[in-house]
């Protein structure tokens, strides 16, 4: 007997499989434009800080 058997998904469940990898496309997709947004702050916020000076009590 075969480890597993597939058999051929219905019209509905090949549409809800199909729906269901669109929200998940939708949400990679906002969650990859989340990161570049925060790289994109966290550059700026970088590049406004890059000069500043601090006294030697707050330096690392």
């Amino acid at each position: 007997m075969p480890l597993s058997v597939f058999r051929p998904l219905t019209a509905a469940e090949h549409e809800q499989a199909l729906a269901r990898r669109a929200v998940l496309a939708e949400y990679d997709r906002r969650l990859i434009q989340q990161a570049q947004q925060a790289i994109r702050r966290s550059r700026e916020l970088l590049e406004m800080t890059k000069h500043q000076v601090f006294p030697p009590s707050q330096r690392g």
